[in-house]
């Protein structure tokens, strides 16, 4: 029966079997001439029955696709350092970039715009009360525009200072930069291991509620002297990050 029909054993269900020997002792009785016409009829219901039941169900232990495997010669994608105004020495990282609280920078930037702006608005109110305004035009307007182009440049300039005054943290060294105008630049840097004793300072009601403090790390080295951090926020966390990297550095020089 398998080779008329060409079905594969596994294919071929207990049912299946079944209804091949009915059909088989019903067609028992024909002549040898209607061997052919069985056999038609044995594959029918095979194939009938085979497609009923559906197809076998998966093996459980049918293995799961694999999953690509990361390439071992992927090369390594170095850290990104932040921009500095200066050159770093091999091996340097930058660990930290301080600036001042913003309690030096908000409240006089605010200031200077008060000065820029409020008195145009106030003698422009008063003359337009008492109607000399629209006859002065330009004879008003022009110095009230350069009144508020000059304050508005210091006010540039304080931004400028601001964001040019830093500190440098890196793996080896302590760097103060300053730029008070882009053709002026100050650039002072400490080696770790040479910083002997540091010491937070806060002075007055302003530092206090807002928690700004200054550091002084006494150096050593031909000079001396001290270099200071001024103003600058969570000032006790920053003397546990010089703290901590200036005894690495030592132990990697000893």
């Amino acid at each position: 029966m398998r080779q008329w029909c060409g079905e594969r054993p596994s294919a071929v269900n207990a049912a299946t079997q079944r209804s091949s020997r009915m059909i088989v002792r019903r067609c028992s009785l024909l002549s040898a001439s209607n061997e052919q016409a069985i056999r038609v009829a044995i594959c029918v219901e095979i194939g009938y029955n085979v497609g009923t039941m559906g197809d076998p169900e998966p093996q459980e232990n049918s293995q799961l696709p694999r999953q690509p495997e990361p390439q071992s010669g992927a090369e390594h994608v170095p850290e990104r350092q932040p921009s500095v105004p200066f050159p770093l020495q091999q091996g340097e990282r930058v660990l930290r970039i301080i600036r001042r609280h913003w309690w030096f920078l908000w409240p006089y930037t605010l200031w200077l715009v008060i000065v820029a702006v409020a008195p145009v608005v106030a003698i422009a109110l008063l003359f337009d009360a008492i109607g000399i305004l629209g006859d002065l035009g330009w004879f008003f307007w022009v110095p009230a525009l350069l009144w508020v182009l000059y304050w508005g440049i210091r006010a540039l300039f304080n931004w400028y200072r601001y964001h040019n005054d830093i500190w440098v943290v890196t793996n080896q060294r302590l760097i103060d930069v300053f730029r008070s105008n882009p053709l002026n630049k100050r650039v002072s840097t400490a080696d770790l291991v040479n910083i002997q004793d540091m010491r937070v300072e806060r002075h007055g009601v302003t530092a206090t509620v807002f928690g700004y403090s200054d550091l002084l790390c006494s150096t050593a080295g031909t000079e001396g002297g001290t270099f200071t951090i001024n103003g600058v926020p969570q000032a006790e966390e920053l003397q546990l990050l010089i703290d901590r990297e200036r005894d690495r550095e030592r132990m990697r020089r000893d």
